[in-house]
């Protein structure tokens, strides 16, 4: 595995020019037909590379919820989180972390971090590539995560809980 300080990687800026409103236009599948994400990874499209290991990448998102806010992806085109190899899932959240803390130490009023996954179109992924967010938050930053749901029983926990545990 690379080593664990994120300094730029190198050709992160190789690849077609893009502007704001094309990048939303193209998300799915790019200007070639292809995932963007695998674009971004091949250098074919644009990106602000933070850190690149032989598992994943992370780079700066396009419309970012604050400042520093970071994809992480496998560099192995996978369209589900539960499609990653062991090793590619460890990696990716090694990277997230390693991430975290560098905008926890680096970014001016960052006191915290959300880390995002939505997995399937039902969960609202919008690119079809497995990957995680993450989000640096401030205090105040106008972002936020509103709990839904209700609360439960135990025996209901505990049912659940035994149809979870069953391989």
């Amino acid at each position: 595995m690379a080593a664990a300080n994120l300094e730029p990687a190198r050709g992160s800026a190789s690849g077609p020019k893009q502007n704001f409103l094309s990048c939303y236009i193209i998300v799915m599948t790019g200007p070639s037909n292809r995932c963007i994400l695998c674009q971004i990874i091949d250098g074919s499209a644009r990106s602000s590379q933070i850190y690149r290991d032989e598992y994943c990448v992370a780079f700066l998102d396009l419309n970012p919820i604050n400042p520093g806010h970071t994809l992480v992806c496998p560099i192995r085109h996978v369209s589900s989180f539960t499609e990653l190899a062991p090793n590619e899932a460890m990696a990716i959240i090694a990277t997230a972390q390693r991430l975290a803390r560098t905008q926890k130490s680096k970014l001016p009023g960052c006191r915290g971090v959300n880390l995002l996954l939505s997995d399937g179109e039902v969960a609202g992924q919008e690119i079809p590539h497995a990957h995680f967010h993450v989000v640096p938050r401030a205090e105040n930053d106008k972002f936020g995560w509103r709990r839904f749901g209700s609360a439960q029983t135990r025996e209901e926990l505990d049912s659940l809980a035994a149809t979870l545990r069953e391989q």
